[in-house]
């Protein structure tokens, strides 16, 4: 099942490349969440991630946003 992934920075040719990637690698288009100052919010998914490890016991897991 697909998952979303997201891109951030100021660099917009920058985030086209890592998107054409990231589809290139199986998932859908990316979501961009914006400037730099969106990485913030990126880098708190390192947290949330390594916490759902612990309780699973295994890295393989994503998350998928559902839209209403």
């Amino acid at each position: 099942e697909a998952t979303d992934v997201f891109v951030a920075g100021n660099d917009e040719e920058a985030k086209a490349q890592v998107a054409a990637l990231l589809e290139s690698m199986g998932h859908e288009t990316p979501l961009d969440l914006g400037g730099i100052e969106a990485s913030r919010g990126l880098e708190a998914w390192l947290m949330l991630w390594a916490r759902l490890y612990q309780q699973l016991g295994t890295g393989v897991f994503n998350l998928k946003l559902v839209r209403a």
